[in-house]
């Protein structure tokens, strides 16, 4: 992806597609992009609104780029109960 013809596309108030945004969050991730650049660009969005393509580019760049983290829990206490759970129940309890 040529950022400049992304950020024109975004000057202009066009909508950018989902390749469009995973290769700007690629860029960022290999540091192929100067502030200026990534503060245009996220202005851009905010200013137009992102769409729903140019957030699902944008979460599978992040997807790709960032490390997966397995905590090693295997009990929490909850205080609501006042005993252990297993950590599987975590996301029962919310």
């Amino acid at each position: 992806m040529e950022i400049r013809n992304a950020l024109n596309k975004l000057v202009e108030g066009y909508n950018l597609s989902e390749k469009e945004t995973y290769d700007f969050v690629i860029a960022l991730k290999d540091k192929k992009l100067t502030d200026a650049q990534i503060g245009a660009f996220l202005l851009g969005l905010t200013v137009k609104g992102p769409t729903i393509e140019e957030v699902a580019g944008i979460v599978r760049g992040m997807k790709d780029v960032c490390n997966a983290i397995k905590p090693r829990v295997e009990r929490f206490v909850d205080k609501r109960m006042g005993r252990l759970r297993d950590s599987t129940e975590l996301l029962k309890l919310r």
